[in-house]
């Protein structure tokens, strides 16, 4: 079975940007112009965030994901 983790996505209407958050990846607050760039930056952005918190570690898992 797969772990997953959850991360907040919306729109901000007056920036006119995507925008990430999550109480599950500390850290991780990002934005991009389109939905597919989010999605990207949350993966790229999640992988280094858990392993400078420790989080991969603490769970017993591998650093890449």
């Amino acid at each position: 079975m797969a772990n997953a983790l959850a991360a907040d996505i919306q729109w901000d209407r007056e920036a006119e940007v995507w925008i990430a958050t999550s109480n599950a990846i500390p850290g991780l607050c990002t934005q991009a112009d389109s939905l597919r760039a989010l999605l990207t930056l949350i993966k790229d952005l999640a992988a280094e965030l858990l392993v400078a918190n420790e989080i991969l570690k603490q769970a017993g898992l591998p650093k890449e994901f």
